[in-house]
């Protein structure tokens, strides 16, 4: 993939990834043994970063504002312009903050919209000791579970995931993953909301765009946050508002209440334990050593991407697994999404939800057990297709980016034939004569349709998802892209890296721009 992508957050989420080094430390132990004249692998150059002092100590002033905070009230609003306004919504909400020990729980209330095109929903969510709280108004429920649970179509739907950049600004550090920006500068400095701010801008160096922060220069609070995001032709920026900032106003423990409204039933994980004794509670329960977990802590990128071609990584997806804990996963998805409402078929199992006690994020390296049909009315299984490898491609006719790899994919059928299975697993997928039509062009690959459950157990949220299976169930490869050309080199990539097999050699593909050019499947 050409696009470089980092999950960012915006108030609404910017969300944070960590990286670790740990081999510098052996190449310096090991001492180059006499006449031994291999070269080594020489570690990589910490990449050099260029902070002015003046920025230096605004961040830190705005560090210490959230260190010395007991109560903090705003309105965060979420907005794009740009090339991706018609694609993502606004979000707008009430945020009331209050710190419990070393650590924050905030509340948001408000509504907000995915798209433009979906109807305007309500929402209330806490966020406290690594829990999160909330209302799923199609359920009738009130959910508590882990933060990393927080999802489900009454989220989605509102738009809620772009709000998690809250979770950055109370995490341990505000903003940390911006603070290793490669180069932050102040500029001049800008009234926002009647507040005189001093404005810092980082080079981030990634997919997600250059960051500009406003901070009061009083109270040292964040009054805005933009990302902006260039290609060639298309520019997009996503703004985050912090509005009616009120810093050290006390916020009470009934303020951190969501009632339960009539009708409505609860619903609680085993697993949701209060890390610190809830508010007013007169007994105390044991408060773990390990540092709460927040949602800025997941490994997700959450926040609404443009990519460098122009196409958008939409809030409110749920993000596969990565592959290594810790590891960013990079999503590059088609400019649609699935349709919301898959029309009913008899011959695809209905959509469900994952298990509730399974993390968004837990990992999943096997495949599980499935029967579907093909195209032909023959019966698929995971027991099938034991014994070789397997690319399972997930998507539909209604994804631009599965239209354009449908083609594509004979050529590799024929260059495996014998070795690996190809089986299109037909998602959200309204017409099957359009799905068997599409794959007309590719016979070698097995068209299993009603995949819905099976792409929502493996966690597929951006089309067309592909994964690669080795003979004994256990993946190989969970595709971190989901363009064609780019697919197809990582298909290749791993098969002929698991099969021993001599690399096909590779050519610039028409149309594409090398260097730093762009390119577009538009």
């Amino acid at each position: 993939m050409r696009s470089k992508s980092k999950g960012v957050s915006a108030l609404w989420i910017l969300a944070v990834v960590g990286f670790a080094s740990p081999a510098l430390a052996q190449s310096i132990a090991e001492p180059t043994k006499v006449g031994d004249e291999t070269p080594r692998p020489q570690p990589a150059a910490a990449p050099s970063r260029e902070v002015e002092p003046e920025a230096q100590q605004r961040l830190d002033e705005m560090v210490d504002a959230f260190k010395n905070a007991s109560g903090v009230r705003f309105t965060a609003a979420f907005s794009v312009e740009g090339y991706a306004k018609d694609m993502i919504g606004g979000v707008e909400a009430k945020v009331v903050a209050r710190r419990e020990g070393s650590a924050w729980e905030f509340r948001l209330t408000g509504k907000g919209r995915r798209t433009p095109k979906n109807p305007e929903q309500e929402f209330d969510i806490l966020y406290s000791g690594g829990n999160a709280q909330w209302l799923d108004h199609e359920a009738k429920k009130l959910l508590n579970k882990p933060a990393s649970q927080a999802r489900g179509k009454s989220l989605d739907t509102a738009g809620v995931t772009n709000l998690r950049s809250v979770n950055d600004l109370f995490a341990a550090k505000p903003l940390a993953k911006e603070m290793e920006a490669r180069k932050i500068s102040m500029k001049e400095s800008e009234t926002v909301g009647g507040v005189e701010c001093d404005v810092l801008h980082f080079e981030t160096g990634s997919a997600s765009g250059d960051m500009t922060l406003w901070i009061g220069k009083a109270d040292h609070w964040p009054r805005k946050i933009t990302r902006e995001n260039r290609s060639s032709e298309r520019r997009s920026t996503m703004v985050l508002e912090f509005k009616d900032v009120v810093v050290g106003q006390s916020v009470s423990a009934e303020e951190m209440k969501i009632a339960l409204p009539e009708g409505y039933t609860r619903e609680e994980s085993a697993a949701t334990k209060p890390a610190t004794p809830p508010a007013g509670s007169g007994t105390p329960t044991a408060v773990p050593t390990a540092k709460p977990v927040t949602p800025a802590d997941q490994n997700a990128p959450s926040t609404p991407i443009v990519m460098d071609d122009g196409r958008v990584i939409l809030p409110g997806n749920t993000v596969p697994p990565p592959v290594n804990p810790g590891t960013p996963v990079l999503i590059d998805p088609s400019a649609e999404s699935p349709p919301s409402e898959p029309e009913s078929s008899g011959e695809r199992a209905p959509a469900t939800p994952a298990p509730a006690a399974e993390s968004a994020h837990a990992e999943i390296h096997t495949l599980p057990e499935f029967e579907l049909r093909d195209a032909k009315g023959n019966t698929v299984t995971a027991a099938s297709l034991r014994g070789s490898h397997v690319v399972l491609i997930f998507g539909g006719s209604w994804s631009m980016s599965t239209r354009k790899l449908a083609p594509e994919l004979q050529s590799l059928c024929d260059r495996y034939a014998g070795k690996a299975k190809f089986v299109a697993v037909a998602v959200r997928q309204k017409s099957n004569d359009e799905i068997a039509r599409l794959f007309e062009a590719a016979p070698g690959v097995t068209l299993a349709l009603g995949g819905d459950k099976l792409a929502e157990d493996l966690r597929i949220a951006a089309f067309p998802g592909v994964i690669v299976v080795r003979p004994d169930g256990e993946f190989l490869l969970r595709a971190k892209t989901t363009r064609a050309a780019d697919l197809v080199s990582e298909i290749k990539g791993a098969l002929d890296a698991a099969m021993g097999m001599t690399p096909e050699p590779t050519e610039p593909e028409a149309g594409t721009e090398t260097g730093s050019g762009t390119i577009s499947d538009r």
